[in-house]
């Protein structure tokens, strides 16, 4: 003990316990060895026990510290000031990561690959709807030109109409279906590249806090380049090799050209943008190259109601043939004028009369 001089100075001060308790264990020798070895076990037993109540006070802490970041995330997506469905984008991705446990990389591939996914029967019928309207082109085109021939002579176009939806019936051709599958389509992919741009912005430290390959934040654009390069490169493969010039209206063709430089053109500015889009620009770019391909098989086609390449290829040649007769009634006609054609003395009396 510490003595004091003074008053006190025979009482001694008890020492200050600066750490636990030590783990008294008996000696053998003091007593029975069994009743040693039983209060050394219960003294361990006890320190254990004390070790598993701390562990579970820092999971208690790791919980708590967790579910506040959760919350302060979830507060920042709520208070972005994006569009509704921008920010339904944002939960929609953030469900993924937190919920479901996925890496910020993941989530958006796998949030992608599932919208895509989605999208597929709209996108296997708009091709559908192209390559019957394709089919059925040189009818549309003489029924158009008779239409306006026959409305600049001052004729009721009306017959034209219900011709015209007697057409679409015919080759299954439904144009309302078609501008429904496009106002479904397009602003949901154009909503996905816009929302995963602008995710960064939101300040998520889960997301700044996360790596990916040689990248230690993928909030940021890649310092090498080589997910923008790559995804260009990749998107100019699947133009050119994926859009078949044959299956393409000739003012398609035209403007195919100007696809081909626009993956080139913008790799500048795709430079800038954060690593984390270029996964959605990679994973979107591979699905739609994986059902280009899948669509290119016959058993595959067949399945999805597409028409054989041979009655494709061959029904425009037989409607091409369509413009050189005006009308389907004069056609058996001219049959009879042909037939008399052979025979040679019988082609002066028209000509004498």
């Amino acid at each position: 003990g510490i003595h004091t001089s003074g008053a006190g100075a025979d009482e001694a001060i008890p020492p200050v316990q600066l750490s636990p308790e030590p783990l008294l264990v008996p000696s053998p020798t003091d007593g029975e060895p069994q009743a040693a070895a039983a209060a050394a076990g219960d003294a361990v037993g006890s320190k254990l026990g004390d070790l598993a109540d701390l562990s579970g006070v820092v999971g208690d802490v790791g919980a708590i510290v967790g579910s506040s970041i959760r919350d302060v995330e979830l507060a920042l997506i709520a208070n972005s000031g994006y569009w509704s469905p921008v920010e339904l984008c944002y939960k929609y991705m953030y469900f993924l990561h937190s919920t479901v446990e996925l890496p910020w990389v993941g989530a958006v591939a796998l949030g992608t690959l599932f919208i895509r996914a989605m999208l597929s029967p709209l996108n296997v019928e708009q091709m559908r709807m192209a390559e019957r309207m394709s089919v059925a082109k040189p009818e549309l085109d003489r029924l158009n030109a008779e239409a306006k021939a026959a409305v600049a002579e001052g004729a009721d176009g009306m017959k034209y109409t219900a011709e015209m939806q007697k057409l679409w019936s015919k080759h299954g051709i439904h144009p309302g279906k078609t501008l429904l599958v496009n106002l479904i389509n397009l602003p949901v992919m154009l909503l996905l590249p816009f929302s995963i741009i602008n995710l960064p912005k939101l300040g998520l430290p889960s997301l700044s806090a996360e790596s990916f390959l040689w990248m230690s934040d993928i909030s940021v654009a890649d310092p090498y380049y080589a997910l923008p390069v790559t995804a260009s490169a990749l998107l100019f493969c699947a133009i050119h090799f994926n859009m078949s010039p044959e299956a393409m209206t000739p003012q398609m063709r035209q403007i195919l050209p100007v696809f081909k430089i626009l993956p080139i053109a913008f790799l500048p500015i795709s430079c800038q943008l954060p690593a984390i889009f270029h996964v959605f620009a990679l994973t979107s770019i591979c699905f739609q190259t994986t059902q280009t391909l899948a669509l290119k098989n016959q058993a595959v086609r067949k399945y999805l109601g597409f028409m054989p390449p041979s009655a494709a290829a061959a029904v425009p040649v037989r409607l091409g043939q369509v413009p050189t007769r005006p009308t389907q009634p004069l056609t058996p006609k001219r049959q009879q004028p042909v037939a008399e054609a052979q025979v040679e003395p019988i082609q002066t009396p028209p000509t004498a009369a």
